[in-house]
C-alpha cells in the first residue's frame, strides 16, 4: 500500500487476494469500491462485507488513508466470522491501522502528483462522414436527404470537449515514536483527484490517531481515532443519453452543433432533442460533503497469566449532505421545469460496547483458548430530503 498511490483501500486489495472480486463501478473520482468475498447471493440484503477497522465494525472505508494501513486480513469461512454473527454472512475485512513503535519520534512527509487522462478515444465521424451515413439511410429508404449545406457549421469532436487532464495530489505527514510504557502514532493527509470530465472532483482530508499506555504489567489502556472530510463533485457518468449521461450523450450527439446558441444556452441533438454533453457538465450542479468519526477507547487487564479481560467503547458518527441545482436557463430540460434544486441528508450516530474475556491455557504439549464475552451497539439515524422547482433565475443557489 506504501508503495502506491491508491484513493480508496479497496483498490489495493484488487488482484491481490484469491476469491475475492473488487469491482468498481464507475471511473468518477473517489467512487466506492465493491467488494465480494462469497459471491453474488447472500442471506442478508446486501453482497457487503463487514469491514472491522481496529476492532470496529463499519459499512464503509473510504474514509480511510491507505497508507495508514498496516494489514488487511480477510475472513471468508463461516467459522472465522462466526464471532461477528449475521452481519459477517457475506465475509470479513479486518484492517489494521499503523502503531507507534518504540523509539525516537519518528516524522515522515510523503507527496505524490500524478495526471490521468483517456489514453484511447473511440474513432467516430466528422462532421462530413456523418451527413454521408445519415443521408445515405434516408435516400436508401425512399426519403430525402436529412442533413443538408446549411446544417454544416460545425464539425465539433465531442470527445475532445468532454475529456481533459485531471491532477492528482496526495500529501502525508506523520509522527510516531514512544518507549516502553507508551507509544503513539498520528498522522495527517490530504488527498485530492480530479476527474477527465470537469468539474468532478474528490477531496479528502483525513487524521488518524491512537495510542497505547501499559500502566502497569497487569493493565494497559489504548485508543483509535479517525477523522474524515469528504467533498465531492460529482457528473453523471453511467446514465443512458435521456438520463443525461455525460459518455454515451458524446458518443451519441451529431458532430454538425457547436456548443452554445447565440443566447448563451446550450445547443440541443437536432434530431433527438436533448441537449449535446455539456448540459452535464455546466447545466447542473451537484455537490456532497461527508463528515466522518470513528474511534474507540479500550482497557486490558490480565487477571492471570492465562486469563484477561478486554473492554472497549466506541463510537461511529457519519454526516453526509449532497445538493443539487439544476439551471433554469441553460438546457431545455431546465427551462422546462424552470429549474431546481434538491437537498438530501443522512446522520447515523452509532454507540458500541464489547467485553471479552480471552482465556490461553497449555498442559504440556496440548493447548486450549477460548473467548468468552459480550458486544453492545445501539444506533440512531436521521435522513432528510426538499426539493423545488420554478425559478426565475440561476442567481438562486
Amino acid at each position: 500500500v506504501e508503495k502506491l498511490s491508491f484513493p480508496l483501500i479497496g483498490q489495493a486489495l484488487e488482484g491481490k487476494a484469491a476469491g475475492v472480486q473488487v469491482i468498481q463501478p464507475s471511473g468518477k473520482p473517489g467512487e466506492g469500491i465493491k467488494i465480494v468475498i462469497r459471491g453474488s447471493t447472500s442471506i442478508t440484503a446486501s453482497n457487503n462485507p463487514l469491514y472491522v477497522v481496529d476492532g470496529m465494525p463499519t459499512e464503509n472505508i473510504d474514509y480511510i488513508n491507505p497508507s495508514d494501513i498496516e494489514s488487511i486480513q480477510i475472513l471468508k469461512d463461516a467459522s472465522s466470522a462466526a464471532i461477528y454473527g449475521a452481519r459477517a454472512a457475506n465475509g470479513v475485512v479486518l484492517i489494521s491501522t499503523k502503531r507507534g513503535k518504540e523509539g525516537r519520534t519518528t516524522i515522515n512527509f510523503r507527496f505524490s502528483q500524478g495526471v490521468s487522462k483517456v489514453v484511447k478515444m473511440l474513432n467516430m465521424l466528422d462532421a462530413k462522414g456523418y451527413k454521408d451515413l445519415i443521408n445515405e439511410e434516408y435516400v436508401n429508404a425512399g426519403l430525402p436527404p436529412r442533413v443538408t449545406d446549411d446544417m454544416m457549421k460545425h464539425n465539433t469532436d465531442w470527445q475532445d470537449v468532454i475529456f481533459s487532464n485531471a491532477v492528482t495530489k496526495d500529501y502525508e505527514v506523520s509522527f510516531s515514536g514512544g518507549n516502553k510504557k507508551s507509544k503513539y502514532f498520528i498522522s495527517s493527509n490530504y488527498f485530492n483527484q480530479g476527474g477527465v470530465i470537469k468539474p468532478s472532483k474528490f477531496t479528502r482530508y483525513s487524521s488518524n490517531i491512537n495510542f497505547d499506555i501499559q500502566g502497569y504489567d497487569w493493565l494497559s489502556i489504548g485508543a483509535n481515532l479517525n477523522l474524515s472530510h469528504i467533498n465531492t463533485v460529482l457528473v453523471p457518468d453511467n446514465l443512458r443519453v435521456n438520463q443525461g449521461g455525460v459518455v454515451l450523450t458524446a458518443l451519441s450527439t451529431p458532430p454538425l452543433i457547436g456548443l452554445y446558441n447565440k443566447d448563451g444556452t446550450i445547443t440541443e441533438n437536432p434530431f433527438q432533442g436533448w441537449s449535446n454533453p455539456i448540459a452535464a457538465t455546466e447545466g447542473q450542479e451537484h455537490k456532497s460533503k461527508t463528515d466522518k468519526v470513528i474511534g474507540d477507547f479500550f482497557v486490558k487487564v490480565q487477571i492471570f497469566p492465562w486469563l484477561s479481560l478486554k473492554s472497549k467503547v466506541g463510537i461511529e458518527g457519519d454526516f453526509f449532505k449532497s445538493d443539487f441545482f439544476l439551471d433554469p436557463f441553460l438546457t431545455a430540460y431546465g427551462r422546462s421545469r424552470k429549474g431546481a434544486a434538491t437537498s438530501e441528508s443522512n446522520n447515523r450516530l452509532i454507540w458500541l460496547n464489547e467485553n471479552f474475556f480471552v482465556f490461553k491455557k497449555t498442559f504440556g504439549n496440548h493447548k486450549l483458548s477460548g473467548i468468552l464475552g459480550n458486544s453492545m451497539t445501539k444506533s440512531h439515524w436521521e435522513h432528510s430530503y426538499g426539493s423545488v422547482q420554478g425559478f426565475s433565475g440561476a442567481n438562486v443557489k
